[in-house]
């Protein structure tokens, strides 16, 4: 599959040129071909990525808004349930339908452990130690209280 991003045409000496930024996802082979990225101010060409659970970050200016804070309609126990292993931070923060609350983040030896709280409840997800998605630690991944 070619997804063309972009199609330039180039005036250069009274000579119009074509110039085409041609990247390509092979669904086969999970391998993403850019045409040229930059990262921290170096431009690489011709990059070749092997894409390992893909996890769309945004889509051009498309954004859910999540409200900082929780409530009870946040905290349910259909919410609860619905926190699966695997699932990253802005899926959970999406599923409950507010934000973790940073202050009450803890990290251990083995994972983070995020909170999502109000007056009465909580649930803590544990996440990988770089916070990106929901890892089972020892049989357990979530844990609600005052439900």
């Amino acid at each position: 599959m070619k997804k063309y991003l972009a199609a330039l045409f180039v005036v250069l000496g009274g000579f119009i040129q074509t110039a085409q930024a041609i990247d390509t996802y092979d669904n086969n082979s999970s391998v993403l071909t850019l045409d040229s990225v930059v990262v921290n101010g170096t431009q690489y060409n011709n990059v070749t990525v092997l894409v390992v659970d893909p996890v769309v970050l945004s889509i051009g200016s498309q954004q859910t808004y999540i409200p900082a804070t929780c409530s009870n309609n946040n905290l349910t126990t259909t919410n609860f349930n619905a926190i699966q292993v695997g699932m990253t931070l802005n899926q959970v923060n999406t599923i409950i339908g507010c934000q973790n609350d940073p202050s009450g983040t803890y990290r251990s030896a083995a994972c983070l452990t995020y909170v999502w709280h109000d007056q009465n409840r909580s649930i803590y997800v544990l996440f990988d130690l770089n916070g990106y998605r929901v890892l089972n630690v020892s049989g357990t991944y979530k844990v609600a209280g005052g439900f």
